[in-house]
């Protein structure tokens, strides 16, 4: 869980794993979040979510944003052969 504080402008963020999920809630500002070709527009009270297994950004709009960021890796379970 991150407190996310972006000025204005565009954050690149390299893929994770497969299976890694994005969820933002905005408090501040606006923003374009997701995979590059699938962005959507917040405002405060909105939330996002996306697959984070491509190349995505934050965009910040019109000065800072504040958002709480949860990342959720998906659980690797023991290999029982």
């Amino acid at each position: 869980m991150f407190d996310l504080r972006l000025a204005e402008g565009t954050y690149e963020s390299d893929l994770h794993g497969e299976g890694v999920l994005e969820h933002l809630i905005v408090h501040e500002g606006e923003m374009l979040v997701g995979p590059h070709d699938k962005r959507v527009h917040l405002r405060p009270g909105d939330f996002g979510s996306f697959t984070a297994d491509c190349p995505h950004s934050y965009e910040s709009l019109h000065g800072e944003t504040r958002a709480t960021l949860v990342v959720f890796y998906p659980a690797r379970l023991p290999d029982r052969r």
